[in-house]
């Protein structure tokens, strides 16, 4: 029995072409096919009144940077054979995904992150995250990740029906399926979902390249995006209490090794190391030449040392508004009573 199995994992195994990575695939491409066509169907339902109509220029923006990836990257076999179309939607959500079957969904959000403060559009941004999604799909990532994901349940469901079968319960059927999905998230969802997001960065990057689009500028986002987050974080704890504050930091600790995704700086520092072959695949594609001072990492860098100077200053302003804001509150706790206080002492002279 364990010879069958083990010749039914070995049997769909596969070895990425671009990547040379090892990965269980068991689903075939209709089954993929229909997966993505029923959750196609779902969110295009659920989405109905905020699709941006294909007349508008948001629309046309993002067509016009797919398209340009996708011409450029003809000599991919898996882009033909796709449903290759775009929804952009009007939500604030900084968000945007491809299906497996090749649709694309890009939230208003994400085109604001990947725009400037006058609200103009950076292709160069907005390309590094279509070219990371795409990545997903032509890399098929989704059929991987179901395929892995049945497998563990698989793997784990005999034991389980056996401790239940000894002792049969409700209290057993929950606890056992409660154990199958963290082992599922544990040892499958998070580390071969991170490994997939580093892929999809690296393929998603030579895409881009390909594209002439600006590839510094995907180094430059998680730079930000880490940048944010900790300004964020730090702004956020100096106006709580120092138990709450705490627990907040270990959870953000938690957060971040339950994580599907790599750490901002981990991302950056993993995109600045394939830089150099970025960049050279763009010279070999016979793009326009990048200059040194329109480098997006330096923009970065300088909000980085601006933030490091004024962080403190922030800090006690943010600290001494919360110390102001409770002063504020404990006068108005005391000023009240004081004031019934007074009327009812009023309220016998009014009846004589």
């Amino acid at each position: 029995m364990s010879g069958c199995a083990w010749y039914g994992y070995t049997s769909h195994v596969q070895v990425c072409p671009y990547t040379g990575r090892r990965k269980f695939v068991a689903l075939s491409t209709e089954q993929v096919q229909r997966i993505s066509e029923d959750e196609l169907e779902r969110i295009l339902e659920e989405k109905e009144k905020t699709i941006v109509p294909n007349d508008k220029p948001d629309y046309k923006q993002v067509a016009d940077i797919a398209n340009k990836i996708l011409k450029a990257n003809r000599d991919v076999p898996e882009i033909f054979g796709k449903s290759w179309t775009i929804y952009v939607v009007n939500e604030s959500d900084e968000n945007a995904f491809v299906l497996p079957n090749g649709h694309i969904f890009v939230f208003r959000g994400m085109m604001d992150f990947c725009s400037d403060s006058d609200g103009q559009l950076s292709e160069d941004k907005l390309a590094i995250i279509l070219g990371h999604e795409m990545a997903h799909a032509i890399l098929g990532h989704t059929a991987e990740k179901l395929s892995l994901t049945n497998l563990i349940e698989a793997c784990l469901l005999i034991p389980m029906a056996v401790i239940w079968a000894f002792i049969p319960s409700d209290g057993i059927a929950f606890i056992t399926h409660w154990f199958i999905k963290k082992a599922v998230d544990i040892f499958v969802e998070l580390p071969f979902s991170r490994e997939m997001e580093t892929e999809a960065d690296t393929f998603g990057l030579e895409l881009t390249a390909k594209a002439c689009y600006d590839v510094r500028e995907a180094p430059a986002i998680w730079m930000v995006k880490d940048l944010l987050d900790e300004a964020g974080s730090i702004l956020i704890n100096c106006t709580k209490d120092e138990d709450e504050a705490k627990i907040l930091e270990e959870y953000k600790t938690l957060e971040s090794y339950l994580s599907t995704h790599p750490g901002h700086d981990d991302r950056y520092k993993q995109l600045q190391n394939i830089m150099e072959a970025a960049l050279a695949i763009r010279k070999e594609c016979g793009c326009p030449e990048l200059y040194q001072e329109s480098d997006p990492c330096m923009g970065a860098n300088q909000a980085r040392k601006w933030w490091d100077m004024n962080k403190d200053a922030l800090v006690k302003q943010e600290i001494e508004a919360k110390q102001k804001r409770k002063l504020q509150n404990k006068g108005i706790a005391l000023h009240l009573p004081q004031k019934e206080e007074v009327l009812q002492k009023q309220e016998p002279s009014k009846k004589e």
